[in-house]
């Protein structure tokens, strides 16, 4: 009480959030290899204030040793290291008397730390599998809360919770893209894996830019491997889709051959109900066309499958042995266009069992 009392004094605009805070820290174990739950570090952030990052240096695990320390230690080295606010009390004594004992309870070592590096790896690669065919799971149930648990389970799954993350924007400008691209450190931007752009249809009539391809290695997403151009708005009148057809065969092309975007692997279309399924085979045959004219210097062809909903670009330069394969799918969601064959063989097989 003295210790409290003396804290209060030395900070009395703040004395409603130490006096809160006194009892939830001596209750605390702090280790460098904590687990730490996702409402203790949302706490964390609520109750110190500022801007909450969990690795820096004014987190729990981060400033105090694998040791119980008194009250006064740990609320001195806390206060120390954070800004206090007033509204930052008040949403203190707002959790507390909400969740009462219930907040910030004992931490205990996670015993996913206790297992070897290689099951542990096992084990990251299976909990962040992402199927493109589900919807997310809300914030509160995002497998990529793991990685923010503590420092250790941080840069061991930083990078496959990148991976497994795609990353969604609604333009395509170059600037904004690589300003956004900026706010990652280096290792993060090469580890995006995934984007999904979403867009007008009636915007992507009119913006000159779009016809530019999209320039993410520029961004600085240099191993990005799968994009999602996803079309919102309005339907458009059946003359329109013409210039569709003509303006997505001139951004595939461009995205894919001109833009050194060399991980791409695979695009999906996805039209929102807003397009025919048979705008595929113009695509298809569009670019064919402008491949016969030269438009690029290296060898592409494509290799329609329009059955399925698809086709794929083939990159046979003489000096890559492999040659890239770019897969391009279309349908009006993500599950359609993923699952498209299997879709059309269910569709024959109906119409065939019908009799006229």
């Amino acid at each position: 009480m003295h210790e409290g009392a003396t804290l209060q004094a030395r900070y009395p605009q703040y004395g409603a959030c130490i006096a809160a805070q006194q009892s939830h820290l001596s209750r605390i174990w702090c280790g460098s290899e904590t687990f730490m739950p996702k409402l203790r570090a949302w706490d964390w952030r609520k109750c110190f204030g500022g801007e909450f990052w969990p690795f820096s240096s004014n987190h729990p695990s981060a400033i105090m040793k694998a040791e119980r320390l008194s009250n006064r230690k740990c609320l001195q080295r806390a206060l120390s290291n954070v800004m206090l606010s007033s509204r930052s009390a008040r949403s203190s004594l707002k959790l507390r008397e909400r969740y009462g004992k219930r907040i910030l309870p004992m931490s205990t070592a996670s015993p996913l730390l206790a297992l070897p590096p290689e099951l542990r790896t096992r084990v990251y690669d299976f909990y962040f599998f992402d199927n493109p065919t589900e919807a997310p799971p809300s914030s509160s149930k995002s497998p990529l809360a793991l990685s923010l648990i503590c420092r250790q389970l941080h840069y061991e799954t930083r990078t496959l919770a990148l991976q497994a993350t795609t990353f969604r924007a609604s333009r395509w400008h170059i600037a904004e893209l690589k300003a956004k691209a900026e706010r990652l450190l280096p290792i993060c931007r090469l580890a995006i894996r995934r984007f999904e752009l979403t867009i007008g249809i009636a915007e992507f009539l009119i913006q000159p830019q779009s016809l530019d391809g999209l320039m993410f290695a520029d961004a600085g997403l240099a191993s990005l491997e799968q994009l999602c151009i996803r079309f919102v708005g309005q339907p458009q009148p059946y003359s329109r889709e013409g210039y569709i057809a003509s303006n997505l065969e001139v951004v595939l092309l461009k995205t894919v051959a001109k833009r050194r975007n060399d991980q791409l692997r695979k695009i999906r279309i996805v039209h929102s109900g807003l397009l025919r399924l048979q705008l595929i085979e113009q695509i298809c045959s569009g670019i064919r066309r402008r491949l016969g004219l030269g438009c690029t210097r290296d060898s592409w062809e494509t290799t329609p499958k329009l059955e399925g909903g698809l086709f794929e670009l083939l990159h046979n330069e003489k000096n890559d042995s492999h040659g890239r394969r770019i897969q391009i799918i279309f349908g009006s969601t993500v599950q359609e266009a993923e699952n498209q064959c299997k879709s059309q063989q269910a569709l024959l097989k109906a119409h065939s069992g019908i009799r006229p």
